[in-house]
């Protein structure tokens, strides 16, 4: 039996999805990657969970980026889509990798009883009203609007922040991963996969308490604006013509500001988006975001088809991507 764990990388989504395309013959639809990671013998068949994860062979990966050197033709990997990564590909630890740094790190400062209590004491119901934010501000098809004065706000490290509350002793050791974030990104990746494997580990309301906790962050910062919401997600929000601005800072759990200026947004038939600066967030299928600048009124239609992958269990999973697309320059509001 095998036990070395195939390699893990981030794609970005719009050439996680051209591989999907391009290998839809060889994928083979599983209900999840997890039991995997160590390879399979089947080198040419892909297996995709019809979500987020597949495990191809290496290759297959480097056809797309040209960045991963390549020692076995056959040796295999596990991708994950990622909407807005930061670069091409990026070799990545694992939920479980990232459970057991923490857990070590942990026991420096607490018994296996004390960590179980403080699970139990930081552990919230699910909440409907408190659940993770996802918000667009409301226009009509074919809208585009532009607002001048907009602020986009983040909190720092609002994960990091809520294991520094629930573990107070492990206070100099969280705040030296944070400290050190941008030397070694993979100090905050541990943080955001120890957070996503408590529900995989069975502490689902200990996640529901962390969730809760930067929601509310969330909804009492876009509370003291009281201004024109425009966009929030999880843990960031951008707001136009605030009558209160949020002081900026570097310190763990408070709020930076990302950006201020100009902001546009915009709906499809199939789509929202903002734009702030040359970043563009929305639901707009990312294969097609080059095309838009809403800066000089440039935007895009496309039909969203979705293609048949394959059947797992009697349940189809498809792929979306985007036909006939087609610029035009409207007017801006």
């Amino acid at each position: 039996m095998r036990n070395i764990c195939i390699k893990n990388y981030e794609l970005d989504a719009e050439l996680f999805d051209r591989l999907l395309e391009d290998y839809s013959y060889w994928i083979q639809i599983v209900d999840t990657v997890d039991g995997l990671i160590h390879g399979y013998p089947e080198k040419n068949v892909i297996c995709y969970d019809g979500r987020e994860y597949l495990i191809c062979p290496e290759y297959v990966v480097n056809g797309y980026t040209n960045s991963m050197k390549i020692t076995n033709e056959w040796k295999q990997c596990r991708v994950r889509r990622v909407e807005n990564c930061n670069s091409t590909i990026k070799k990545v630890i694992t939920g479980t990798y990232a459970w057991n740094y923490m857990m070590r790190l942990l026991k420096k400062y607490y018994s296996d009883e004390e960590i179980l209590d403080i699970f139990s004491s930081y552990s919230r119901n699910y909440s409907d009203y408190y659940k993770q934010v996802h918000y667009y501000f409301p226009l009509d098809e074919g809208e585009l609007l532009k607002f001048n004065d907009c602020y986009k706000y983040d909190i720092n490290g609002a994960h990091t922040d809520a294991i520094l509350e629930m573990f107070p002793k492990a206070a100099k050791a969280i705040l030296n991963m944070y400290e050190h974030r941008h030397e070694d990104n993979n100090y905050k990746e541990i943080v955001n996969y120890f957070v996503g494997m408590l529900k995989h580990y069975g502490y689902e309301k200990t996640y529901n308490w962390i969730v809760q906790r930067t929601t509310k962050l969330l909804l009492d910062a876009i509370d003291k604006t009281d201004g024109i919401l425009l966009y929030a997600n999880t843990d960031g929000f951008v707001v136009a013509d605030p009558e209160h601005k949020i002081d900026k800072s570097k310190e763990l759990g408070k709020f930076k500001l990302e950006y201020q200026g100009e902001c546009y947004t915009y709906r499809d038939k199939n789509y929202w988006i903002i734009q702030s600066g040359d970043e563009i967030k929305g639901s707009c299928l990312k294969s097609v975001r080059s095309h838009i600048d809403l800066r000089v009124g440039k935007v895009v239609h496309y039909k969203r088809v979705r293609k048949l992958l394959g059947v797992y269990d009697g349940e189809p999973n498809y792929l979306n991507t985007a036909e006939d697309v087609q610029e035009e320059i409207i007017n801006e509001n």
